[in-house]
């Protein structure tokens, strides 16, 4: 038998699932502009796409609803665009797509994006 839970101690911090995330501002410069170190990220990646994309889980539908439900609506005759910054192999963009959303996907690694153009629906039209 599982032990009981117990209250959190009103004295004790709660404890951080994440280590801390610096602030952007604090940089001189964004992470990446550093060529070399743009380079290591994607190579890290080059060749691990489908692996990746086959153990990355998806988003569940519930997410994605409550995402697009802060979402204002497209302004002119356009669809809703979004931007998916650190694309990977796409779950997110395509799901998006899949939503009515039209999505750029921005990714450092080559082979990622590739990854993400076949995962894609036949006749998607994604480009390069």
């Amino acid at each position: 038998m599982p032990a009981p839970l117990t209250p959190p101690d009103p004295q004790r911090p709660p404890a951080r699932l994440n280590p801390p995330v610096p602030p952007v501002s604090s940089r001189d410069e964004p992470r990446f502009r550093d060529p070399e170190r743009k380079s290591a990220l994607a190579a890290a990646f080059q060749d691990q796409g489908e692996v990746y994309d086959r153990l990355r889980p998806g988003y569940p539908d519930g997410a994605l609803a409550a995402m697009l439900a802060q979402t204002p609506p497209a302004a002119g005759s356009g669809g809703v665009r979004a931007i998916d910054l650190g694309a990977g192999t796409g779950k997110l963009s395509w799901a998006l797509v899949g939503c009515g959303l039209e999505v750029t996907a921005v990714d450092t690694s080559a082979a990622m994006l590739e990854t993400a153009r076949d995962a894609g629906p036949t006749g998607e039209g994604a480009d390069s």
